[in-house]
């Protein structure tokens, strides 16, 4: 019975043998490996900030960063400054994401679009927006609107390369099989290419968050911020406190990372083929 399957693995195999290879030599889940990462880092950390280092003002230890931190959250600021810079980047980056999309499809889908606007494409996405700064100062004022519009900037190309490359990089082959059964213009981008192009755009979305995230720092810094993050860490450092420094350095770090580790679950639900068990 069943012959012509027997040789077919079963849905989930090669997840249970990499758990057994793990078990079998001893080596510690994911979630255990990122744990023991974290401690040998505050470990390193510590000894550098108590043991080498030894100034608080060039390196405070962890205790002296968590002091700074709950200080300042228990006055309610540290939450403050949080949700401006959280307000900035979700504007920004949402923007960047869909314009990203809707600018790269008709990039990947016709020649003579896409060789009017590479050039300008390529060259924005070179161009160091610290330099434009003042410009959209003056174009924007001083408020969120200005602070959006670099985080936009830095989010947006990195999808816009990355949509173009994954629809152009479609098989061939399931365009021609969609077309024999029929498929139009719009049956193709809809079934074919963006399902193909996903994960593509979700890599572009995940460069494009990493720069959002550093987006939120040189938007606070040059374009006149009275709270957020990224002017914390500013204030912080023009009078030489190293540990609040840290504490803002920390929080956009987590920041990035929830987000990054949102769009992996994302893109393990949208795109679960692209699972891997590495």
């Amino acid at each position: 019975m069943m012959a012509g399957n027997e040789g077919a693995a079963l849905p989930g195999a090669d997840g249970l043998a990499d758990a057994g290879t793990r078990r079998r030599w001893g080596i510690p889940e994911p979630r255990v490996r990122l744990v023991i990462s974290g401690v040998l880092g505050l470990v390193i950390w510590y000894v550098l900030a108590r043991w080498i280092v030894n100034n608080t003002l060039f390196l405070p230890t962890p205790y002296q960063v968590v002091k700074e931190g709950v200080a300042l959250a228990a006055t309610g600021e540290l939450f403050h400054h949080v949700w401006v810079s959280t307000l900035e980047f979700a504007l920004g980056a949402t923007a960047g994401v869909v314009v990203g999309v809707l600018a790269g499809m008709p990039m990947a889908m016709n020649r003579t679009a896409f060789d009017y606007l590479d050039p300008w494409l390529s060259a924005l996405y070179t161009t160091p927006l610290v330099a434009l700064t003042p410009l959209f100062i003056i174009w924007f004022g001083i408020g969120l609107t200005s602070k959006v519009v670099i985080i936009f900037l830095l989010v947006v190309f990195p999808v816009t390369m990355n949509t173009i490359a994954g629809i152009r990089s479609v098989d061939q082959q399931l365009v021609s099989v969609a077309v024999s059964f029929g498929a139009t213009d719009r049956d193709l981008l809809g079934k074919v290419m963006i399902p193909w192009a996903v994960p593509f755009i979700l890599s572009g979305t995940r460069i494009g968050v990493g720069r959002g995230v550093v987006g939120i720092f040189v938007a606070e810094l040059f374009a006149g911020a009275g709270a957020g993050v990224g002017w914390l860490i500013s204030a912080a450092g023009q009078v030489f406190n190293t540990a609040l420094l840290f504490v803002g350095v920390i929080v956009l770090a987590g920041f990035g990372l929830a987000v990054t580790g949102l769009l992996r679950f994302l893109e393990r639900r949208i795109a679960p083929w692209r699972t891997t068990t590495i």
